[in-house]
């Protein structure tokens, strides 16, 4: 069975601090990567920077973001994740996917951390 890596995100930008002010939560980010050493991440965020107006369906690898439009559907990191991992048969959860936040993911059953710490620092131990 492969695995799939859930990361939990704080980015230091200022939409990110808005959001971390409001929630009080520490991460503010969520998104999936298939592949061990986390290269290449999925996920819904914004297409600027500072700006989360303008988001969409993001692959982003160690090198930057790379961000392609997902059709009409308004998503945000956490409803999209939610909804990756229940039509994957991955994890049920007990609520509307769209109600879904980065919290929800930090103590999944069935799930383990494997890493805490900086992104940019991360590398799988073989």
């Amino acid at each position: 069975m492969k695995n799939i890596y859930l990361l939990l995100m704080h980015t230091h930008t200022i939409p990110s601090k808005i959001v971390k002010i409001f929630t009080r939560y520490e991460y503010s980010h969520v998104g999936i990567s298939l592949d061990e050493n986390c290269d290449t991440i999925y996920s819904f965020g914004r297409r600027k920077l500072n700006s989360i107006l303008d988001g969409g369906f993001s692959i982003e690898n160690r090198d930057g973001p790379f961000f392609q439009k997902f059709n009409k559907n308004k998503y945000v990191c956490s409803y999209f994740v939610a909804e990756f991992l229940e039509k994957s048969g991955i994890y049920k959860f007990n609520k509307n996917l769209s109600l879904t936040k980065p919290k929800d993911f930090e103590k999944l059953e069935g799930f383990k951390e494997i890493y805490k710490g900086s992104y940019n620092l991360y590398k799988k131990n073989s």
